[in-house]
């Protein structure tokens, strides 16, 4: 649970991996954001992963051979490589809204400069419409939402030798109950 920017996509020419990373280091320097170059020839696969903020996902930037995108699972197992793991997130729910309206604005520019075929799926919204007071509610709402959902929970009685399936069942409940309370 949490807003989350998904996008995918691939390098107009795949010779601009390093060109592109280059540039997004000097972006996450400029912004003070920290990062880590990917270079994994074993892999085939290079790029760079940028904490934007302590309370955000990171994003990550991780091209193979071809230039396209690769979800950053694929440093960690071999196996998923070959396997369509383009679709890259990052989620920034608990960071400040200005973090999430930067990454989407620096989206916007690879998709000009490297990208043209970039597609972006932003559940904030500010992606398509540039409205900050749009994305800021959705933040708020969800926060609210969060804020009631653990406020419920901390109501639960412990119920002495319960099963995983039964908790599921009473949590499944309160939200349902919240779910009517919010329409």
């Amino acid at each position: 649970m949490g807003i989350t920017i998904h996008y995918l996509g691939k390098l107009d020419d795949k010779e601009q991996i390093k060109t592109a990373s280059n540039e997004l280091t000097e972006i996450a320097k400029e912004l003070e954001w920290k990062y880590e170059l990917i270079n994994d020839k074993k892999k085939g696969i290079s790029g760079i992963v940028i904490k934007p903020h302590s309370k955000s996902e990171s994003l990550s930037f991780i091209f193979d051979v071809n230039g396209e995108l690769k979800n950053i699972v694929v440093l960690f197992h071999d196996d998923l490589l070959e396997n369509d793991y383009s679709h890259v997130s990052i989620k920034t729910q608990f960071a400040p809204i200005e973090i999430h309206v930067t990454i989407i604005k620096l989206l916007r520019y690879l998709k000009k400069k490297f990208m043209g075929n970039l597609r972006v799926i932003d559940e904030g919204a500010y992606w398509d419409t540039s409205d900050e007071a749009l994305l800021l509610e959705k933040f708020n709402f969800l926060n609210e939402m969060m804020d009631k959902l653990e406020n419920e929970l901390n109501k639960l009685d412990k119920v002495e030798n319960e099963s995983p399936e039964s908790l599921a069942d009473r949590i499944e409940v309160i939200l349902k109950e919240l779910q009517q309370r919010k329409n």
